[in-house]
């Protein structure tokens, strides 16, 4: 990685545009990922199961930060983006 002392423009445009690369590939994850949580709620609402499943819930959280751990992702971000994640899905699961 570039120290900021010799950083240039260019080096940060080209910065920027690695950013830009992985936010599209973001994106289309978290699109395959709203495919998926659309086929759990039909399953969910077909079988009268609840919105919530709070012992999922807590699974996945401690799984995510595990997942974060090497990368040294910080484990507040990784618990509000997936919290995030998660009510955007109930709420798509309620209109159902």
């Amino acid at each position: 990685m570039l120290k900021l002392r010799t950083m240039t423009k260019k080096n940060l445009d080209s910065l920027r545009d690695k950013v830009d690369f992985i936010d599209k590939k973001l994106v289309h994850l978290l699109a395959e990922r709203f495919k998926i949580i659309k086929k759990i709620a039909k399953y969910k609402k077909r079988h009268n199961l609840p919105i919530m499943d709070f012992k999922r819930v807590k699974e996945m959280q401690k799984l995510r930060l595990k997942f974060a751990k090497p990368f040294r992702v910080p484990p507040k971000m990784i618990t509000h983006i997936f919290k995030d994640l998660i009510n955007f899905s109930m709420n798509e699961e309620k209109k159902m």
